[in-house]
């Protein structure tokens, strides 16, 4: 056989070799067998106390409810057995660190710098004085902080959350009740009702109009498959706009201003001064919302947003979201009733 035909041959070899991977892929779309597209349901929420209950739930099933108070061990994964201390009343004292797994069944109170490296569950009330740190908690009372809080993982509290200093909140922090945070406290998720910054009377907020016509949330997917109004739109001071707005470039809602729809730009949105939007505020940029405006439906941006002093996101009779995937500032006086998602971390301001 001549060199030619070896090279030849090898040649060929080599190409169905090289071409085999794509077999069946060639195969899939010429004939497909599952064309159908994928089925989503749009209903579907995720708990924003997910950690909490899931800990709550673990716990209760595998420690027994007349436990003798003292030291043992339980199994809470497939892993390993943990060490655990029950106790009634839990005091800590200060610089004190704790390296097992704590069950409270009233109250715990943690003096300064005291550190728990396992997670802990109180069934009672818990009081934190300054710079205390956590791994993870769940409580079932009250949960109030001197400040310097910080959460490594998740906290999950069934009544307010009171933070009165600085304070690292970890990957979720979540409450049942009111989550009071004030100024210098980081945080990326937040749930509450409502979630404010400062001492806010949440009987006193006024009252939001009911959108007149309202992009529903599960269908909010692409701002590029909506039909574009104009490039840049400015709504004049006290202008009152019956309609959805969505623009190509900008949207500024000028001081006193009335959106009755919900408002979607490609470009920054900015809500000025005691303006009011009724619906969803949608932009592919940043959002800035400034002092005592206020937006009924969620509000979402690919980059930062801003909630100046007085914001008001949402109502007390219903759950919506603020999500910023750059960063989140919350001012003094922000209230949010519902969910918090800063992807790229947030944080409180005076």
């Amino acid at each position: 056989m001549s060199p030619t035909v070896i090279i030849g041959l090898s040649l060929l070899a080599f190409s169905l070799l090289m071409l085999i991977p794509f077999v069946p892929g060639i195969i899939e779309f010429r004939r497909p067998k599952d064309n159908k597209p994928v089925v989503i349901d749009l209903e579907y929420s995720k708990d924003a106390r997910y950690f909490g209950k899931s800990f709550r739930k673990m716990m209760l099933n595998d420690t027994k409810l007349n436990q003798p108070m003292g030291a043992d061990t339980i199994r809470l994964s497939k892993k390993r057995d943990e060490d655990i201390r029950f106790t009634m009343d839990a005091e800590i004292a200060s610089g004190e660190t704790l390296t097992e797994l704590l069950y409270v069944q009233d109250d715990l109170h943690a003096g300064n710098k005291s550190r728990f490296l396992k997670e802990v569950y109180v069934k009672g009330d818990c009081r934190m004085e300054e710079n205390v740190y956590l791994r993870a908690m769940a409580c079932d009372g009250k949960f109030e902080s001197e400040g310097g809080l910080h959460v490594s993982r998740w906290l999950d509290v069934e009544k307010d959350i009171v933070l009165r200093g600085g304070a690292d909140l970890g990957m979720s922090t979540t409450s049942g009740g009111r989550l009071q945070l004030y100024t210098g406290v980081l945080f990326n998720r937040l749930y509450g009702n409502p979630i404010s910054v400062g001492e806010v009377s949440i009987g006193k907020l006024p009252i939001l109009p009911e959108p007149l016509s309202y992009f529903p949330q599960q269908r909010i997917e692409s701002i590029s498959s909506i039909a574009l109004h104009t490039k840049n739109l400015l709504v004049k001071p006290l202008q009152r706009v019956e309609t959805d707005v969505v623009a190509r470039g900008k949207i500024t809602v000028s001081q006193g201003a009335t959106i009755m729809g919900s408002i979607k730009a490609h470009g920054p949105i900015r809500i000025r001064e005691g303006a009011v939007v009724a619906g969803n505020c949608f932009s592919n940029a940043d959002i800035e919302i400034e002092k005592g405006a206020r937006v009924g439906g969620n509000v979402f941006c690919q980059g930062k947003l801003i909630l100046g002093p007085g914001v008001i996101i949402g109502k007390p009779d219903g759950v919506k979201s603020a999500v910023a995937r750059v960063g989140m500032v919350m001012h003094e006086g922000a209230v949010i009733f519902g969910y918090v998602l800063a992807e790229g971390g947030g944080k409180t301001r005076v």
